[in-house]
């Protein structure tokens, strides 16, 4: 009983560093600390709950039996939803594998529509899609998420997409293709930036997958020795 009681106090003071994070602004800390104690709840004993309504009903000057009945009925509905985003969660993974064969792709794409577009045709085509609308929320994407290739607008709204592309290029080990405009300079910029492909508007979608799986097909890392987007030098690549 006494080990029981323990879990239960230190779970009350795990709540209380959770509303004080919340006062305080820390909403990072405040999601976390609240994710783990529903998790907690939902995994508790029913002696452990028995004794955890108790603590609370001494503190509120309210019955025992309707705190319990209440953490019951929260406990069932925290259940509910975690089975349900379990059964999304799987249907998921399972669909991924199913059409996820092709490569993982990031997009980075200022323009709404066009990002719409793209993420729409390559998840189409198969492959697991990821977009960004600019440079610093592609450089968070590269650092938590695995990515086979970027396709990338070289004309990007927090930074020049041909230096960005060529930055890519320097610290991960990735292929990337650049899509923009007709210019004069675009080609001398594209080699430049160590791009492995330059798309000209307006996108022929087919041509742009079929050029993309190409691209993965002639990239020389393996897959299987990757665990993250980091490289170690560049592969030698037949362009």
């Amino acid at each position: 009983m006494n080990k029981v009681r323990g879990f239960i106090i230190y779970h009350l003071r795990e709540t209380l560093v959770e509303i004080l994070a919340d006062i305080d602004g820390n909403d990072s800390l405040c999601r976390y600390l609240r994710a783990r104690s529903r998790l907690r709840l939902i995994t508790m004993t029913e002696e452990e709950l028995q004794e955890l309504a108790k603590l609370v009903a001494q503190h509120t000057n309210r019955p025992a039996e309707t705190v319990y009945h209440e953490f019951k009925v929260k406990t069932m509905e925290l259940k509910q939803a975690s089975a349900e985003w379990l059964k999304d969660l799987q249907k998921g993974i399972f669909s991924s594998q199913k059409k996820g064969t092709s490569g993982r792709v990031l997009i980075i794409e200022n323009e709404i529509s066009l990002r719409k577009e793209l993420v729409s045709v390559f998840h189409q085509a198969g492959f697991m899609v990821s977009a960004v609308s600019d440079y610093s929320q592609a450089l968070q994407r590269l650092y938590e998420f695995k990515v086979d290739l970027i396709i990338m607008e070289s004309l990007l709204e927090d930074s020049d997409g041909f230096k960005t592309c060529r930055d890519f290029r320097n610290t991960f080990d990735i292929p990337v293709i650049l899509l923009g405009q007709s210019a004069d300079d675009a080609w001398e910029r594209v080699m430049q930036a160590d791009a492995d492909h330059y798309e000209v508007k307006p996108y022929q979608y087919q041509a742009l997958i079929a050029r993309t799986k190409a691209i993965l097909r002639r990239y020389q890392s393996p897959k299987a020795s990757r665990d993250n987007n980091i490289g170690f030098g560049r592969q030698s690549r037949t362009r």
